[in-house]
Parts: C-alpha cells; structure tokens; sequence
C-alpha cells in the first residue's frame, strides 16, 4: 500500500468491506483530502461519500460520487472508514469496485479538464465470457468504423442472449 493511503475496507472484518479478502477501495492522501475540502463546503453536518458503478461505456467503468446525508445508507451498503470519512457503496457495486483506488489529479492530461478525481480499477470490464465477446467485437470491428462518421457503440448489458446497447455521437440513422 502507498504510504498516506487508507484501504477503504478492512481484511480481518469481511462484514465491512463486502465479504472478500482484498480491500474494497484505497483512497490515497490527495483524495481524502480534496474530499474532506469538499465535504466542509456542503450544507449539513453528516455527510458521507456515496461510490457506485453506474455503467460502462468506452474507456471503462462509469462511476457516480456523490456526498449523501448519513441517514441516506441504504440497508445493503457496504459502509466503510476512509479516514475522516464514511464510504457507502451499493452491494451492486462492491465486486466491481474491490481493489479499486481513488485518486485527486491535478493537469489532467484530457482536454478540458484540469484536475478531478482518477478511479484505477484492476477489474475487467465485463465477467460474462458472452458480454466480454460482444465488447470484444464492438471495440475491434463495429467502433472504429462507426467512429469515422464521429459515433459510437457502447454495450450496456447481456441479459438472457440479448446484447443491449447505446449508440452515442454521430450518424446513428
């Protein structure tokens, strides 16, 4: 582990970081700290960081950080000591996530934006060997001739042999 960093997600209580046996999230110094600064700017005195995965699209995982009221934990969130701070992450949410590290970044190298936080997810995209298949195709043979006309296929889900999808930017006729 980093020096300054706090796993989010404690080995010896499985209770507390979903079950497993790796730590569910690290947040590092920079990012306990800008969240803390962040947290001393918003109404109301207890405040927590909801984390979740909220989809995949081109790049990885789509993730959601919000700060809730305390009394908004749902009854399956992992809740979790970050320092100052608590963690809930959605039980949806907690595979994908485990192993996980937040990050603050300042110059972000992406256009436009010049700090934010940076999630690095060890995590495959996809676990269904059928889903991993479809991105597969969509990534290596469907997206770089779609992104020529400046679009894109993201796959959302693969339920009961169904691929569904989004189509983003573009020609989508």
């Amino acid at each position: 582990m980093e020096e300054g960093s706090v796993h989010v997600g404690n080995d010896s209580s499985p209770a507390e970081n979903g079950g497993g046996a790796a730590p569910l999230l690290t947040v590092d110094d920079s990012a306990r700290e800008k969240i803390r600064e962040l947290m001393a700017g918003e109404p109301g005195e207890a405040l927590a960081l909801r984390v979740g995965v909220e989809g995949r699209g081109p790049g990885g995982f789509q993730y959601n950080l919000q700060f809730v009221d305390a009394g908004e934990r749902a009854a399956d969130d992992v809740v979790v000591e970050a320092g100052g701070f608590q963690v809930y992450v959605d039980a949806a949410s907690v595979e994908d996530l485990r192993g996980a590290s937040i990050a603050y970044v300042e110059n972000l190298p992406t256009p436009g934006y010049e700090s934010g936080f940076r999630i690095d997810n060890p995590n495959p995209l996809w676990r269904d060997p059928r889903a991993a298949a479809v991105q597969e195709v969509l990534d290596g043979r469907i997206n770089p001739g779609v992104a020529g006309h400046g679009g894109r296929v993201t796959l959302l889900d693969v339920r009961d042999d169904v691929a569904y999808i989004a189509l983003g930017g573009g020609c989508q006729g």
